[in-house]
Parts: structure tokens; sequence; C-alpha cells
């Protein structure tokens, strides 16, 4: 049974060695550290990757075995299964990357990482051929809510529809963050070509909310709370 573990090693590595190093993700920190998370199916083969590490002359700070305890609830039928953890991402496929990753940025997420993928796994895992693309991962400063953009080199990315089709479209419309100083943020993604769908208006008592379309149609909703 595979074991998931997060290493720790002084220094940035390159995002592209992600697939040499076992397929573990390689995450930067801002601390100067990178952190590998992974699975590996067995004690040999977590030496094995250790011992990769070393051999590149890199200070290892720590390695955790990551426990999961997944939420349980009981069906129907009295069986326990399992349920989902968390919602880790949200992909977003784009043809301009660098200014949907300046949308972003500029809107206060983080970049976590950038790296380009390739090869049998991930066309069989998408289910296409001879897929090459980037992708850039932002987070939420809080950690817990990621964005990842993908532009696809080949095969080319297909459009579905309209690119600033109205908010009562049928698919994933916006994607909503909770933010501070709501008026600045329209302004600052305004003076980059943004541009407001509606109003910014009121909620009751409880919030004040704007809808802000962004590069290729991307609409990013903003909830500021009162009080």
């Amino acid at each position: 049974m595979a074991v998931r573990y997060e290493i720790r090693v002084n220094g940035h590595l390159p995002l592209h060695w992600s697939e040499w190093l076992e397929g573990f993700t390689i995450t930067h920190h801002d601390s100067g550290e990178t952190v590998l998370a992974g699975s590996v199916g067995d004690q040999a083969a977590l030496f094995g990757l250790i011992a990769k590490l070393r051999d590149l002359g890199l200070m290892l700070l720590s390695v955790n075995q990551i426990v999961i305890r997944p939420t349980q609830h009981l069906s129907r039928l009295g069986r326990t299964i399992m349920t989902v953890l968390r919602m880790d991402n949200v992909l977003i496929v784009v043809d301009d990357l660098e200014a949907a990753k300046a949308f972003f940025l500029e809107l206060g997420l983080e970049l976590e990482g950038e790296t380009t993928v390739a090869g049998p796994a991930v066309d069989r895992l998408i289910g296409l051929q001879n897929v090459r693309a980037t992708l850039v991962t932002l987070r939420t400063p809080d950690g817990h809510g990621r964005i990842e953009l993908d532009k696809f080199h080949t095969p080319h990315a297909i459009s579905t529809g309209p690119a600033n089709a109205p908010v009562n479209a049928l698919g994933i419309r916006r994607i909503m963050f909770a933010v501070t100083g709501l008026d600045g943020i329209v302004a600052r993604l305004c003076a980059r070509g943004a541009e407001l769908v509606g109003d910014v208006v009121q909620y009751g008592d409880t919030y004040r909310l704007a809808y802000v379309r962004g590069p290729e149609g991307i609409i990013v909703g903003l909830a500021e709370q009162l009080g």
C-alpha cells in the first residue's frame, strides 16, 4: 500500500524534476526551502528517493509521513464509506498564460509553481494524445485555495463558446474569493484591463459583492464581509 510523505530540503529545486523524483510534487517556499510531497510503495523506494536528493548535495531538513484520516459516514445500508477530503484546485485552460497569471497575481494570489508536463501518463489521465502543456499554480494567501492555469501547446486548446459568456450560461461561470478592500481590488484589476460585469452591490448587512471579468472571459466574484 502506498504511503504519502512530505520531504523538506534546503534550496529551490527545478519544478521539472518532479517526474525524475518519483512524481513528487515540488513546492517552493519563501524561506528558501523546497517541499516534496507524494507517495511511495515501500521503504526501499523512499530510501532511493532520499539517496537521489543526497547525491545532489542537498541538505535534507525533514522526512514526515502524512497520515490522512478521511471523513467517514454510513450509507443507507449501514456500510462505512469514504468521502471527499477537500477541494484541491480549480483548473482554467487559457491561451494567454502570462495575462491570466498577471490577473490573479494582481488579485492577490501567490505564485506556487510553474512547470511543463508531457508524456504517456498525462495522455492517459486526460484522454488526449501527445499532450504538452505549461501549468501555473497560484494559491490564496491562507494556503487553502488554489488555481491552476494550463496553456496547451499540443494539442491546441479549443473554444467551446463565446469568450464573454453571460453569467447565466451553462457551466462553471465564476470563482468566488473572500477579500478585504474590495474597491481597491476592483480598481487595480480594471486598471489592468478587467471590467465589472455589473455593479458593486451590498447584500443586506453582511457582504459587499462584485463580479469582475478578466482575461479570456474569466469571471471572479469578490465578497467583502461587513462589520
